[in-house]
């Protein structure tokens, strides 16, 4: 390792320990961005000090780390974030794939992603926090591992001895993120096959066969599948689902991930709380973190298996990248919950999210879901085939109508709209291109 690397290594501690020192609250990821580096080579500037490398026997590791006990492991995209407290034990690896099927910490792993890891100890107001934390070529976190007070140490500290690598350079070379394929045109994707397929499938795992074959992304597969199979939703609605799920103690399951790992949460939920732009689930063994600005769109998506359909409610980012999928509980074998089946289509009016019809609240809960969800995705004026029929009116200022024959709201002078028979919340009318 040259002079010049060493010197670059502690320039970057250095303005990351001032900028910490400026804003205590600043988490590593923004931090490596506000430095203009990746988080891998921000982390790899602090090898010899309070990180190790790691070798890439991502095997042995992960099965090393259920002598730690429970600990907590940490996912994330770019939107979302997902904690879960538990024990890496059920450790299955084939090649480069592989899963994790402990009660509490539920993964599947994609191996060929994961290029680098560190073990760090750094010194936080709690005292010494120690973790694993793996990387991608790109230098993007993938997946982190975090003790707990009633993890073993020394067991930890046995498996970093183990897998400490003959490298220990306090930098890292980093590749350009790979680019995302580009989208066909939706007019040469076959659709009746695309349908048939659908259609067809016995388990939701065919789904991604089933995009290669026919060579479309997820979301275009969702935009053309018909609203049998998909329906695009409010935005707001993931949160009137967890809300509702919250309320009733109904059991459900969480997927979080990116592009080497996907993380999984099944059972129950009971804290939900909006804080600073992020809609949070906060149980002791189990965090969630939705940034709702970065969602673009929301479907509830139905798959048929041999155990009935399955129904989802998926979440994607503006570039069509996963940002959280939510699902009733459920084991091979088992019914999906009914309770769970008309959760998300009873909260999919395309504007709002809400589906309970409230007279007191209906304007500030309009405010908070529809307002939002109108001003993004800009539908188009409503239309109907009773066209005619509309009997306009005036309320104030503005020009609003009522749909003769479909029931008027908690007051005058606003217009009905639905979707899929579902929603008859009122809601004032959209005006402009």
């Amino acid at each position: 390792m040259n002079v010049e690397t060493m010197i670059e290594s502690k320039e970057l501690v250095t303005r990351w320990a001032d900028l910490h020192r400026r804003e205590p609250r600043l988490r590593q990821r923004d931090g490596a961005t506000q430095l203009g580096v990746s988080e891998a080579e921000l982390v790899a500037a602090h090898v010899g000090t309070t990180a190790v490398r790691l070798g890439t026997d991502w095997k042995g590791i992960l099965r090393g780390l259920g002598a730690a006990g429970p600990v907590t492991g940490l996912t994330r995209n770019e939107y979302a974030v997902i904690e879960k407290t538990g024990v890496y034990s059920n450790v299955e690896i084939d090649g480069h794939m592989g899963q994790v099927l402990d009660q509490g910490i539920d993964l599947r792993l994609f191996l060929s992603r994961w290029h680098v890891g560190f073990a760090l100890t750094e010194e936080t107001k709690r005292g010494l926090r120690r973790s694993l934390q793996f990387f991608d070529a790109a230098g993007m976190a993938i997946h982190k591992v975090f003790l707990k007070e009633e993890s073993k140490i020394e067991s930890f500290d046995a498996l970093v001895d183990m897998h400490e690598s003959e490298d220990q350079k306090p930098s890292q070379d980093v590749e350009p993120a790979a680019a995302r394929a580009s989208e066909r045109p939706d007019d040469v994707i076959d659709v009746p096959a695309l349908r048939t397929g659908w259609q067809r499938m016995e388990d939701t795992h065919e789904f991604f066969h089933l995009l290669r074959k026919i060579g479309a992304t997820r979301t275009q597969a969702l935009r053309l599948a018909g609203p049998e199979w998909a329906e695009r939703v409010a935005v707001p609605s993931y949160r009137t689902v967890l809300e509702q799920a919250a309320e009733t103690k109904l059991s459900i399951m969480v997927f979080v991930g990116n592009h080497g790992i996907i993380q999984i949460h099944s059972g129950p939920i009971h804290t939900v709380k909006e804080v600073d732009g992020w809609f949070n689930i906060l149980d002791p063994d189990f965090n969630l973190h939705v940034q709702g600005e970065g969602i673009a769109s929301a479907w509830v998506v139905r798959k048929p298996t041999r155990d009935g359909v399955v129904t989802s409610l998926e979440l994607y980012d503006r570039i069509g990248e996963m940002v959280a999928y939510l699902f009733s509980k459920r084991k091979p074998g088992q019914v999906e919950s009914e309770s769970w089946r008309t959760r998300p289509s009873t909260a999919c009016c395309r504007w709002c999210g809400v589906s309970r019809p409230t007279t007191s609240r209906w304007w500030r809960t309009w405010r908070r879901g529809c307002s939002g969800a109108l001003r993004r995705e800009r539908p188009r004026p409503l239309t109907s085939p009773r066209r005619s029929s509309r009997v306009r009116a005036r309320s104030g200022s503005s020009r609003r109508f009522l749909h003769a024959g479909t029931g008027t709201g908690p007051q005058e002078g606003v217009a009905q709209h639905r979707l899929g028979g579902h929603c008859r919340r009122p809601h004032p009318r959209r005006t402009g291109p």
